[in-house]
C-alpha cells in the first residue's frame, strides 16, 4: 500500500502493544487505534482484540469474514460483536 509511512510505523507500534501481555483494556485501546483492520485478523481467535476486529469490519467485502467470524469463534464475545456488526453493515448498505 501506499500509506504515508508514519502511519504503518504508528500501525507498527500498535500491533506490539496488542501483541504484548498488557492488561487486555490497553491491548484492546491500542486495537482500535490500528488503522489497517487487516493487521488485527491475526489476532481473531483473541477474545477480546476479536471483539474490537469485528467492529472495524465495515465494508461490504467484510461480511464474509464477519459470518466465518460468527461461526468459527470460541468467544461469545466475539460472536456477539460480529453478529451486531452484521446487522449494522447490512443495515448501512441496504440504506446506500
Amino acid at each position: 500500500s501506499d500509506a504515508h509511512p508514519s502511519i504503518l510505523f504508528a500501525d507498527d507500534d500498535l500491533i506490539a502493544v496488542v501483541r504484548s501481555a498488557r492488561h487486555f483494556f490497553v491491548r484492546q485501546e491500542a486495537a482500535k487505534r490500528i488503522r489497517d483492520a487487516e493487521r488485527l485478523k491475526a489476532f481473531a481467535a483473541d477474545r477480546h482484540i476479536g471483539q474490537i476486529l469485528a467492529r472495524q469490519m465495515r465494508r461490504e467485502e467484510d461480511i464474509e469474514y464477519l459470518e466465518q467470524l460468527l461461526r468459527e469463534s470460541r468467544h461469545l464475545e466475539v460472536r456477539n460483536a460480529a453478529q451486531a456488526q452484521l446487522r449494522l453493515l447490512k443495515a448501512a448498505l441496504r440504506r446506500s
